[in-house]
C-alpha cells in the first residue's frame, strides 16, 4: 500500500500561509503577525509545532536554528496556490487546506521541530509592542 503522506489540518495551512514567501527564515514574531492578519487570531504552540513537524515531513518546510523556511518544492506550492491574482487571505487558506488534502507528498524523516518554554510567548510580545508601537504612531498622524 502507498504511503499518502501526512494528513494536513486546516491549522497547517493556516501557519504556511504565515512563513515568509520569499523562502528566507522566518522568525516567529513575523509568523504572529502574519497569522494574526489572516485569521484575526495567534496561534498557539501546538499549531505551530504541529504544523512545523507536518509541513517539514512532506518537504515544504525546513527549519535552520529555530526559524522555518519554505523549501524549494513549498515556495512553489505558494505561488502555485496563490496564482498571478490578488485573493483574499482567508479564500487562499481555504484553496491551500483543500490542495494539502488532496496532494501527494512524501513522507520524510526530519528532526522534530519544538519551541523553546515561553518562546512563542515572547515572540507575541515582540509583535504586541511593535503593533502599539505602530498604532499610536498611526493616532497621532
Amino acid at each position: 500500500m502507498k504511503d499518502q503522506g501526512p494528513r494536513f489540518s486546516h491549522s497547517d495551512a493556516w501557519i504556511f500561509l504565515s512563513l515568509d514567501e520569499s523562502g528566507d527564515p522566518t522568525s516567529l514574531d513575523y509568523l504572529i503577525a502574519k497569522a494574526d492578519w489572516i485569521n484575526h487570531c495567534i496561534p498557539d504552540d501546538d499549531e505551530v509545532e504541529d504544523a512545523i513537524n507536518h509541513l517539514a515531513q512532506a518537504g515544504l518546510v525546513r527549519v535552520r536554528g529555530s526559524k522555518p523556511y519554505l523549501t524549494d518544492a513549498g515556495k512553489k506550492l505558494y505561488k502555485t496556490i496563490h496564482g498571478a491574482k490578488r485573493i483574499q487571505a482567508l479564500t487562499l487558506w481555504d484553496k491551500l487546506s483543500k490542495h494539502l488534502q488532496i496532494a501527494d507528498f512524501p513522507r520524510l524523516k526530519v528532526k522534530k521541530y519544538k519551541l523553546k518554554p515561553n518562546e512563542l510567548n515572547e515572540a507575541y510580545e515582540l509583535y504586541h509592542q511593535r503593533f502599539l508601537k505602530l498604532s499610536k504612531e498611526k493616532e497621532i498622524q
